[in-house]
């Protein structure tokens, strides 16, 4: 029920919902109305024999058999128009989008504990097969079962009664005519949902057991081809065949399974319907011979039997459609709930900016009163330091039994915008922590009042990874760098393409891999076809080129070369010194906001281009004289 009233919160869904429910009603209408045109049609035939001459008689008889064909054709009809007009109320493909962005939204706002749990198998699943299951097999297929089956069926019944009061000549009903027939009716639903009830859970584990071995064989396919290098470097690719070809005999023998569960399962309402026209031709056949009803009623009441029966067949069947479909929505929901880290960067947020505040009001009383020395060329937000204060950092572990592994305890760290900072410590101290900690990729464990992680609010940060990331295989290096550029009549994209090359230039990207800078299809999938050296410079490239106000690297030159080493510490320095890489001559520096950039580095000479170094160990912080300090990361 809250998977549903969830889906009437998208607004194209529910305008959509009302026509197929209007819709629904008026399938509804033209069952009853061809029940009734057959009843009178049958009444009007039947009262003509060889012998009658009477021209006038057959003449308005044949009118009224045209107009009965027209009652027949007419609405069928309107009926194929509304049910094409239907692919355009945007309800199965509105409710889908609704999810499936929802459920990107919500992966990419999982805070840190939630994406480790996350298989991108299942996540991949979730948005391709469970969203379509759960909006074609769950909300779809409940309207039709609410609003077509359910209101179909009380209106043939109440229609069998009509019949059986007009067919009398005195407008009464005959309780041995109506009785057994709608009893026998209403008996369907009890044995119906009796039977539901014994397999619903058979079906729903089944069906579960089914996805899990879809998943399986999605997972094994996408480890194999992520991790081909190491099968084919240990030669294990007959071994990883025959493992998928187990994947694959598991998810068909789930399949036939499920399959054969539903075959049979789809066969009990069709055998009681069989059962009961059977019983009414004996017992209504016998009420004809009698005279106790009419031959038109009760041929009228084999079409309601035989339409009734097809309801409750359909309707059934929805309701295993829907059964089906709860796997998909636990799927879905599952995803749906996972804890989010959005909260909480609201609360870090709102304190950053109040801090920001009450730091821009203090700089500015202090170059009034000349308690500091006056810059025309530097602003008060320039002169707001980046700074952590009383943080602590616990990972979770996988073992929610065990306490979680603390990084970093009551950290304290302040340094001035416009500096070249480098964290130092051993593997696994806290460098790249504490870098997070200043991209708001991760927020502090059990922050206290006076808890503080502030980077001033107008600085535009960009974190570049220590594993490169390139987009592929459609994408070009042109459309790498410019990644995190957003689309803008202002932006003169040429003169962006020609500083995109020279700082790959610049970096030491190979000739020949620039004389293919904007080929698509060159770097293959996520950069494959490229070195990892060569991913890395393109990595390092899109975030010089974005010449963000902050930048933060963890380990920019591991994977590079000497000379390609030399070359970004040149550059890691020219976007600190000239606030900007290849910005415009013409622009006087002091016009510029203060660039930064932060990192951790194994280089032992980059002493001798960090303006400030500092080392983290047993979770705490010291700062290093860059002139003295020699010690190698």
């Amino acid at each position: 029920m809250t998977f549903l009233k969830m889906c009437w919160t998208v607004p194209v869904v529910k305008q959509g919902s009302i026509k197929m429910m209007l819709a629904h009603q008026y399938h509804n209408a033209v069952a009853i109305l061809n029940i009734f045109v057959l009843y009178f049609m049958v009444n009007t035939l039947s009262e003509f024999t060889d012998d009658d001459d009477d021209t006038n008689k057959r003449n308005k008889a044949k009118a009224l058999m045209t107009l009965y064909a027209l009652l027949w054709l007419v609405p069928f009809t309107i009926k194929h128009y509304l049910d094409y007009s239907k692919c355009y109320w945007k309800v199965g493909g509105g409710l889908r989008k609704h999810l499936q962005i929802l459920l990107l939204k919500m992966f990419l706002n999982y805070d840190e504990a939630s994406r480790s749990k996350v298989a991108v198998e299942k996540v991949v699943m979730a948005m391709v097969r469970d969203v379509v299951d759960a909006v074609s097999e769950a909300y779809i297929v409940s309207i039709d079962l609410v609003f077509g089956s359910i209101v179909k069926l009380v209106l043939l019944i109440t229609s069998m009664l009509v019949l059986q009061s007009i067919s009398s000549s005195d407008g009464s009903i005959e309780p041995s005519n109506v009785v057994p027939p709608i009893s026998a009716i209403l008996c369907l639903p009890v044995f119906i949902f009796a039977f539901l009830k014994v397999r619903a859970s058979k079906g729903f584990d089944l069906r579960q057991h089914q996805f899990d071995a879809e998943n399986n064989l999605v997972d094994h396919v996408i480890r194999t081809v992520l991790n081909y290098q190491l099968v084919a470097d240990y030669d294990r690719r007959t071994f990883e065949v025959e493992k998928y070809q187990g994947f694959i005999n598991a998810f068909n023998k789930a399949s036939v399974a499920y399959a054969a569960f539903t075959v049979n399962s789809k066969y009990f309402v069709p055998w009681l319907t069989t059962v009961l026209v059977a019983s009414w031709m004996v017992y209504g056949g016998s009420s004809v011979i009698d005279g106790n009803i009419l031959l038109s009623t009760y041929l009228s009441t084999i079409t309601i039997f035989r339409l009734a029966g097809g309801e409750f067949e359909k309707s059934y069947q929805l309701q295993l459609r829907i059964t089906s479909a709860y796997a998909s929505i636990a799927q879905v929901t599952q995803y749906l709930n996972l804890p989010i880290d959005v909260p909480t960067r609201r609360v870090f947020s709102r304190k950053r900016r109040a801090f920001g505040r009450q730091m821009r009001q203090e700089t500015r009383a202090s170059l009034a009163g000349g308690k500091l020395s006056y810059d025309p060329t530097l602003l008060a937000v320039d002169r707001l330091p980046i700074k952590m204060v009383n943080v602590s950092f616990s990972y979770k572990t996988a073992d929610s039994t065990r306490n979680p592994e603390s990084i970093l305890s009551n950290m304290a760290l302040e340094f001035p915008q416009g500096k070249l900072v480098e964290m130092r410590g051993a593997a696994g101290g806290g460098k790249a922590t504490v870098l997070k900690l200043l991209a708001d990729a991760v927020f502090p464990t059990d922050p206290a009042q006076e808890t503080l992680v502030f980077t001033p609010p107008h600085l535009r940060c960009v974190q570049v990874q220590e594993n490169p990331l390139v987009l592929g295989p459609h994408e070009t290096i042109l459309e790498n760098m410019t990644y995190g550029i957003k689309k803008s009549p202002s932006i003169d994209w040429a003169a962006l393409e020609e500083r995109s090359r020279i700082i790959l230039k610049r970096l030491g990207m190979a000739d020949h891999i620039m004389e293919s800078f904007k080929t698509p299809g060159f770097l293959g999938v996520n950069g494959v076809c490229i070195t990892r050296a060569d991913r890395q410079l393109i990595n390092l490239g899109r975030a010089f080129l974005m010449n963000p106000e902050m930048i933060i690297m963890h380990k920019p030159a591991a994977l590079l070369n000497e000379k390609q080493a030399k070359l970004c510490l040149a550059m890691m320095r020219e976007f600190v010194d000239n606030r900007g890489v290849l910005m415009d001559p013409a622009e006087p520096i002091v016009m510029r906001r203060k660039r930064t950039l932060l990192f951790t580095t194994l280089i032992p000479s980059v002493a001798e281009v960090a303006d400030e170094i500092y080392f983290i160990s047993d979770n705490m912080l010291t700062k290093e004289n860059p002139d003295l300090s020699t010690s190698p990361v």
